[in-house]
């Protein structure tokens, strides 16, 4: 079975081709493992094209070797049925009967109660078994301003410059009108385009609309705000929620757990909180109200909404993953009483992925993210992550990690290369398999930090 010397060298050249794609994006990537790999398999090519050329005994062997090549590609190519509980959204994977988080039962919001004030007594009293992690976590000498991994006085600069500005906007976010103010109607239609261009306009990645869920609405307020106190109820809300995100940058996020790490999250965040409030007071101009959900201003819990916005898929690692940028997203969202039409939620592969990939498992340096199946935690079945020892891990290296986000197959920059792998598992059930195993032999199993650009080196112990 010996196929024309022409044909076999154009498939060898195509070969050749993505090789050199795969090598090219691995470089700018910083990926020097897959930089290698991609330099082989393309050298290899060029010099099987040579041999195709003037060594004729080896077009048999070539023949051979292309004919399983077209197979793994025709494979690759066989699509497959979409994931039905994907494309329901969070009803997909609800099994039981929810019940709304008191947002004072965050861990991260328990860590900014003070001993020996009123909350902290009462807090403690009623929940006695979340007091010894608490303590523990609160003990720890290191923190934000005494790091462990590195402590850049440049970068962690970045980080509370952000998060100043989100402590600026957070009394802002409640956009109520004037008793008396005009209506400025729209089509829900057309409202529904105008506000997601101009969230996109105003610098988010993506954007999307959900109907309020109230499984996902907080019962209690955990931080105090403007308008609500610590302890107190959450009113009734208002039933739209545009939901949207803003990308991190590639290159900072894979500095994980490292200081740029800090400094891109809280700019994301710093982004989100100024176009969630500027959109907010929007709708108000327009006559309706509005109340932004961003940082110092949680109403919500905003992943889960965010899939019914149909922006992506919840992964093992707990993020939710967008299709092109994977989990280095953060996720906002604005609520209105605007009639607005809903968006659908989408499937591209990210459960049937995640089951077989569990890389961010195997990289979290907490053991925090489960390495088996999904469970049922408060009616829904998801992979429960343990948000406690996640925490703890934060507080001992003085960032927020990142390296689940950052080690996702998701989150690879939106290249030649990595355009094609995500085409591929959104259509193929084979690609879900063999792509988890692929990744892990192009970069690593082992979580190693990337290089950044020299205004944000951090300093190395």
């Amino acid at each position: 079975m010996a196929f024309d010397p022409v044909i076999l060298l154009l498939t060898d050249l195509a070969l050749v081709g993505a090789s050199l794609v795969a090598l090219v994006d691995s470089y700018f990537e910083k990926e020097t493992r897959a930089a290698t790999l991609s330099g082989l398999a393309m050298t290899f090519h060029i010099l099987l094209g040579i041999g195709i050329a003037y060594v004729p005994i080896i077009n048999q062997v070539a023949s051979y070797y292309f004919a399983l090549v077209g197979a793994f590609v025709i494979i690759l190519l066989i699509p497959g049925p979409p994931n039905r509980k994907a494309l329901q959204g969070t009803d997909g994977y609800k099994v039981g009967k929810p019940e709304q988080v008191d947002e004072r039962d965050i861990v991260f919001v328990r860590g900014r109660l003070v001993e020996g004030t009123e909350r902290y007594d009462q807090y403690y009293e009623s929940h006695p078994q979340a007091k010894e992690i608490d303590d523990k976590i609160k003990a720890m000498e290191t923190g934000f301003h005494n790091p462990s991994i590195d402590f850049t006085p440049k970068n962690m600069a970045m980080m509370s410059a952000n998060f100043h500005l989100c402590h600026i906007l957070g009394p802002h976010a409640d956009a109520v009108p004037e008793e008396d103010q005009t209506v400025h109607e729209l089509s829900p239609e057309y409202a529904s385009e105008v506000v997601k261009n101009y969230i996109k306009h105003l610098g988010a990645s993506d954007a999307g609309i959900t109907m309020l869920n109230p499984n996902f609405v907080y019962s209690t307020r955990g931080m105090p705000d403007a308008y609500l106190e610590w302890g107190d109820k959450i009113p009734d809300l208002p039933k739209y929620a545009v939901m949207f995100t803003c990308e991190m940058n590639y290159e900072h996020i894979m500095s994980a757990p490292h200081s740029p790490t800090v400094a891109e999250s809280s700019q994301e965040y710093a982004l989100g909180d100024y176009i969630s409030t500027i959109v907010a007071h929007w709708f108000k101009s327009m006559g309706y109200h509005a109340i932004a959900q961003m940082d110092n201003h949680y109403d919500t819990i905003t992943p889960p909404m965010a899939v019914d916005a149909g922006l992506g898929e919840i992964g093992r690692n707990g993020y939710l993953i967008h299709p092109e940028y994977g989990s280095r997203i953060r996720v906002f969202g604005v609520l209105t009483d605007m009639p607005l039409v809903p968006d659908k939620p989408i499937s591209f592969g990210v459960e049937e992925y995640c089951v077989e990939c569990k890389k961010c498992a195997t990289t979290c340096p907490s053991l925090s993210i489960p390495m088996d199946s999904m469970v049922e935690h408060n009616g829904y079945m998801k992979w429960k992550l343990d948000d406690e020892t996640c925490f703890e891990y934060w507080r001992k290296v003085g960032t927020d990690c990142g390296i689940c986000m950052a080690a996702c197959g998701f989150s690879r920059p939106h290249t030649p290369l990595h355009i094609a792998v995500k085409w591929l598992i959104k259509r193929s059930p084979v690609a879900r398999k063999i792509f988890p195993i692929m990744d892990d032999l192009m970069y690593g199993v082992k979580w190693k930090p990337r290089k950044v650009s020299k205004w944000l080196e951090w300093n190395k112990n």
